[in-house]
C-alpha cells in the first residue's frame, strides 16, 4: 500500500492534551494516516486532505493513549465468587490466556493502549508473551503488551510465597515465580526470560503484602544478585522493574541498577535522593493498597494481607507525595489483578492527584513519562507528527475533573496504531438496535 492509499482520518475542532505541553490547546486538528500521526496543530494551520474521513470532536478532548506500568492480565476475569489462587491451580494455561485476553480488551476499551504485564504467568506457558504475540499479529485486539514472561524471585522471597512450600514444581503450575539464588542462578533465570522473548525483567527486592510469611520490610536478594539481574537485562537492551515496598529493598534496587521501582511504599529522604541521582522511575500502584485496606476488592483476602495493607496505605501515599515534590519521575501503575477489575485502571489517576500531582501531571504519568520509562518515547507517549497514532477522545475536561477518565462511556474513540478500536457511539447504537 502506498502513502496515498493508506486510510486517513482527521479529528477536527478538539481540545488537545498532547503529553508535552503543560496546558491544553483548543481548536486542534490531528490527522492520522495509516499507523501514524501525519499532522497535528491548530485547526487554521492544518490542511485536511480531501480523502480524509473527518470526525468533528468539538467540545471533546484528544489525549495520547494511556499506559499502565503494572498489570497482571492472566487473572480471573469472571464474576463468580472464587478463590483466585485455587482457580490458577486448577486451570490450564489456555484458559488463563482467554481470561487474559478479556482483561486486555477491557483495558484497551478504557483508553489504555499500552500495558506492562508484571508477572503472574506459568513458566512453561508464559501467557503474557503468547497474548502479546497474538495481539501483535492481529489475531485479537488488545493493548500493546510489554511482557516479562514471569518474575524472578529468591527462595523464600516475595514472588515464591503465594502458595504452600510443599506444592511440587510450583512455577510450572502457574503458582508463584521461578526462584534463583546467587548471582549465577540469577543470570541464568534472566537469560531464560530473554530467551523466551521478555520485553523487560521483573524481580523482587523486598517482601510484600499479598505474600504469606513475610513483611514488606524484609530484604530479598543481595546487592550482588540484583546487579547480576540488571547487568544481564541491560546487556540485551531490556529494562528491569523491581517489586520493592520496604525501604532497604528500595535502596538495594536503586544501587543495583533497577530502572523502575514498583510500589515504593516506604521512602525516606535518602531513598528519594538516590532515585533522583540514578534517574529511577516509580510505578505507583496506590489503588491496590488502598482498595485492600478499605475492603474494596472483588474477592475476600486473608487477614494478614488486610493488616499489612492498612499499615502501609497512608505511608504509601505520603511516600509518593514526597517523591513527586522532590522531582522523582512518577509513572502510573495499578497492580490490577484478581482483586481489582481490569478496565478500571483509570482510578489510579484520582489517587495520583490525591498524592499531590496536578491532573496534567497525572496524565503525563500515564503517557509521556511512562513512555520514557518503557523506552518507547520514539513511538508513543505524546501526540506528535511521526509517532504512532495511539490516542483517545473523551467527552469532558479531565483537567477540571480527573475522575472523568474513570467513566468508560466518556471514552468515545480509541485508536491504536491508527486503527479505531473503540467507537462508543457506534457501540451504543448497536445496543439500542438489539
Amino acid at each position: 500500500m502506498n502513502h496515498s492509499e493508506e486510510s486517513c482520518i482527521a479529528l477536527v475542532n478538539g481540545t488537545l492534551i498532547d503529553g508535552n505541553r503543560d496546558g491544553p490547546v483548543p481548536n486542534s486538528t490531528v490527522i492520522l494516516r495509516g499507523k501514524k500521526i501525519e499532522e497535528v496543530g491548530k485547526k487554521e494551520k492544518i490542511i485536511i486532505p480531501d480523502a480524509a474521513i473527518k470526525w468533528d470532536v468539538t467540545g471533546k478532548f484528544i489525549l495520547p493513549g494511556f499506559m499502565d506500568a503494572h498489570v497482571h492480565l492472566a487473572a480471573y476475569a469472571g464474576d463468580q465468587r472464587i478463590e483466585p489462587r485455587l482457580w490458577r491451580l486448577e486451570n490450564p494455561a489456555a484458559l488463563k490466556i482467554l481470561h487474559a485476553y478479556k482483561n486486555a480488551k477491557e483495558t484497551l476499551m478504557a483508553g489504555f493502549t499500552t500495558v506492562r504485564n508484571a508477572g503472574n504467568v506459568t513458566t512453561r506457558e508464559p501467557e503474557d508473551i503468547i497474548l502479546r504475540d497474538t495481539i501483535q499479529e492481529g489475531t485479537v485486539s488488545g493493548p500493546k503488551i510489554l511482557a516479562c514472561g514471569g518474575g524472578v524471585s529468591m527462595t523464600a522471597g516475595k514472588g515464591a510465597l503465594y502458595y504452600p512450600a510443599y506444592l511440587p514444581v510450583v512455577p510450572d503450575l502457574g503458582l508463584g515465580e521461578r526462584t534463583a539464588d546467587g548471582p549465577y542462578e540469577v543470570r541464568k533465570e534472566v537469560r531464560h526470560r530473554l530467551r523466551i522473548g521478555a520485553d523487560f525483567i521483573k524481580i523482587y527486592t523486598s517482601g510484600g503484602v499479598a505474600s504469606k510469611g513475610d513483611k514488606p520490610e524484609y530484604d530479598n536478594w543481595t546487592l550482588e544478585e540484583i546487579k547480576a539481574a540488571t547487568e544481564e537485562a541491560h546487556n540485551f537492551g531490556k529494562r528491569v522493574a523491581s517489586h520493592a515496598e520496604g525501604l532497604n529493598g528500595i535502596k538495594n534496587a536503586i544501587m543495583g541498577g533497577v530502572d523502575t521501582i514498583e510500589h515504593a511504599c516506604i521512602l525516606d529522604d535518602e531513598a528519594i535522593e538516590m532515585m533522583l541521582k540514578a534517574g529511577t522511575y516509580v510505578s505507583t500502584t496506590l489503588v491496590v493498597m488502598k482498595a485492600i485496606a478499605d475492603g474494596q476488592v472483588r474477592f475476600p483476602v486473608s487477614n494478614y494481607v488486610i493488616e499489612k495493607a492498612k499499615a502501609l496505605a497512608e505511608i504509601h501515599f505520603d511516600s509518593i507525595r514526597r517523591a513527586h515534590e522532590a522531582g522523582v519521575k512518577i509513572v502510573l501503575g495499578t497492580d490490577t489483578f484478581d482483586l481489582l477489575r481490569h478496565g478500571e485502571n483509570a482510578v489510579e489517576f484520582h489517587h495520583l492527584v490525591e498524592a499531590g500531582l496536578s491532573p496534567m501531571e497525572a496524565i503525563k504519568a500515564a503517557t509521556k513519562t511512562a513512555a520514557e520509562a518503557f523506552d518507547l518515547s520514539d513511538d508513543v507517549g505524546s501526540i506528535e507528527k511521526g509517532k504512532l497514532a495511539d490516542l483517545l477522545v473523551i467527552d469532558g475536561n479531565p483537567l477540571e475533573n480527573i475522575r472523568l477518565l474513570e467513566e468508560k462511556d466518556r471514552i468515545e474513540l480509541v485508536f491504536k496504531a491508527g486503527k479505531m478500536v473503540k467507537n462508543q457511539k457506534q457501540a451504543k447504537d448497536s445496543n439500542t438496535d438489539s
